[in-house]
């Protein structure tokens, strides 16, 4: 399977022709199937992971805090707090473009001003310990 998904990537053939070698007629194929049932697994095993494991859990829950300040962050940013697109999808793909360079510069510019700020914090002698610099973030 992992011979025949290499394959699949470098092939050099449409993405519409690469999707037919695993389904036909709307039902997987042998191939198909045994991709499904092979993803089954990873998705048993991060279940299982997520119950037992509140490290994981934990890791999974700031991930999801982080994806989310970005959308606010980009929500706040994009017309006024509505991230509304003005234009049809394929037209407004420039605006959603602008939009992922808009927030990049504005997450560049935080970081840089938490950099100095923590410095300057730890030049005027406030302890600036290893447990206080994680809960920085400069999507805030």
């Amino acid at each position: 399977m992992d011979k025949k998904a290499l394959g699949l990537a470098r092939a050099k053939r449409r993405p519409a022709t690469r999707l037919r070698m695993l389904s036909r007629d709307g039902k997987p194929t042998g191939l198909g199937d045994a991709f499904a049932h092979y993803g089954r697994i990873f998705k048993t095993v991060h279940l299982l992971q997520s119950v037992s494991d509140e490290g994981y859990r934990r890791m999974i829950g700031t991930q999801l805090n982080v994806t989310e300040a970005r959308h606010r962050l980009a929500r706040k940013i994009f017309f006024g707090q509505r991230g509304e697109l003005r234009q049809h999808y394929r037209d407004g793909m420039d605006q959603l473009g602008v939009l992922g360079l808009a927030l990049n510069a504005v997450v560049l510019f935080n970081s840089l001003y938490i950099d100095a700020a923590v410095k300057q914090l730890a030049a005027d002698g406030f302890p600036v310990t290893d447990e206080l610099l994680p809960r920085l973030s400069p999507l805030q």
